[in-house]
């Protein structure tokens, strides 16, 4: 619709109007019924989200990943995940594949420090059969030794493409750095000298120890009743076995990791502080202080993003940035990854310290109603399809043993007032200690006690 124009000599410019009609999207998420969930004697944890659809989404999720293997299996998790549709004890590889094609599904898994998910997604009077091959090839896994040294092949070259993506490799230093020493440092791929000592022993081990009922999460989203999806969980994943115990320490080791590299033309660096967990009641404030910093590309100069530090980043200080708070069982990282050129990297950092330094001291009200609505939005989208809201059910599942609607969660992110993102910001940022990591052309980066004097403005 257009309303205005000007003339300029003989040519007319029309002017957009901003008035628009805004239709209700995904009516069908937002209205989403309550979550049914059962916890079985098993240790076993049941939970089902109807909606008014024809294709269902069903996912297996495991409380296991590279933060709980031991050193010398570090990347077993992952290992596994690239056998998983590769064979069991009653089905060839063929046969799994031509009984996925029969179903029209989609089959997936993902691995990440803390998780390991199988999930299926098809028509629901599929889901039977789906779950029966999904138990199967996990629980009834084959191991075959051809596949096992295929594998090794696989998962080496994706090793070497992990190692040229620069935002990995700085993602994989900031745990390292973070996380020094304990679990959480180590990689969800592990060390390629640990891929050539896997074995169907070590692996059958792991899945006996930690893929049990008392670590797990049966999730569905769709068109199934809850008794149709408890006598679906009776008949496939009625099975015995306990974890064993596991000390989950931790420590914040706010450490520096450079990669100097002079043949890249940018350097890239993530900078990141120590931040609660998951089920914290602290997670929210910080979730919207994240959203509020928000992201930018020079590829792609729209988006969610802070104002001030994108309209600097479009005077070539910087290509690109990414807030991000990332939340596990008991801690988390809360900060921001960017890249820069070789000059202007500092210029970037200390932008970024500012902008951080307004959240714990200046953010306003009316600052937040449009990072509210961003949230929402992302909250919406993530659970758009029945796949995504399965991931995160099972995600609220695993960290806070209950999975709210979105009209809860809506509501929590209404009640948020700036004094609440303030204090809480000013709790985990102000004045601490940060990580940093940086690869690439890094000669132009600060000192680490530089940084650290930028995590403040005044100190008694």
């Amino acid at each position: 619709m257009w309303r205005f124009s000007f003339r300029i000599g003989t040519f007319w410019i029309p002017k957009q109007s901003y008035c628009r009609c805004v239709t209700p999207a995904l009516t069908h998420v937002y209205e989403s019924a309550p979550i049914n969930c059962s916890l079985y004697p098993s240790g076993l944890i049941l939970a089902n989200e109807e909606r008014d659809c024809q294709n269902a989404c069903i996912s297996l999720t495991f409380d296991a990943g590279s933060r709980y293997e031991l050193p010398q299996e570090n990347g077993v998790t992952h290992f596994f995940e690239h056998l998983c549709f590769r064979g069991t004890k009653k089905r060839s590889k063929t046969n799994i594949e031509c009984e996925m094609n029969e179903i029209g599904g989609k089959f997936n898994c993902y691995t990440t420090r803390e998780m390991i998910g199988f999930s299926a997604e098809c028509l629901s009077e599929h889901i039977p059969k789906a779950l029966d091959l999904l138990t199967d090839c996990i629980f009834n896994n084959s191991l075959s030794n051809t596949e096992i040294e295929l594998q090794k092949g696989v998962i080496y070259q994706e090793m070497l493409d992990h190692d040229r993506d620069s935002e990995c490799v700085v993602f994989d230093y900031l745990h390292t750095a973070a996380f020094h020493g304990i679990g959480l440092a180590q990689t969800v791929m592990g060390p390629s000298y640990n891929l050539y000592n896997f074995n169907a022993t070590l692996i059958s081990k792991y899945i006996e120890r930690w893929l049990v009922p008392d670590r797990m999460v049966f999730t569905c989203v769709g068109p199934l009743k809850q008794e149709q999806v408890c006598n679906l969980a009776n008949m496939y994943l009625n099975r015995d076995g306990a974890s064993p115990g596991f000390s989950r320490q931790y420590r914040f080791t706010a450490g520096d990791i450079r990669y100097r590299d002079d043949s890249m033309q940018v350097a890239h660096v993530a900078l990141a502080l120590e931040a609660p967990a998951f089920h914290h009641p602290d997670y929210l404030p910080l979730l919207v202080a994240a959203t509020a910093i928000g992201s930018w590309d020079r590829s792609q100069p729209g988006g969610n993003h802070s104002t001030y530090f994108a309209q600097a980043s479009a005077t070539g200080i910087c290509n690109s940035f990414e807030a991000f708070y990332i939340a596990y069982r008991d801690t988390g990282l809360w900060g921001i990854e960017f890249v820069s050129p070789r000059m202007q990297v500092d210029d970037a950092r200390e932008i970024i310290q500012g902008e951080w330094m307004k959240l714990c001291t200046t953010v306003t009200d009316s600052e937040l109603i449009k990072v509210k609505q961003q949230l929402k939005w992302k909250i919406l989208k993530q659970n758009e399809t029945a796949a995504g809201a399965c991931l995160d059910i099972a995600k609220w599942i695993f960290y806070t043993k209950y999975a709210p609607t979105i009209q809860e969660k809506f509501k929590a992110i209404d009640q948020l007032v700036a004094d609440d993102v303030r204090r809480v910001c000013y709790d985990y940022i102000y004045d601490k200690c940060p990580a940093v990591v940086a690869v690439g052309a890094t000669e132009a980066l600060q000192i680490h006690s530089r940084m650290r004097g930028g995590m403040y403005w005044l100190r008694l």
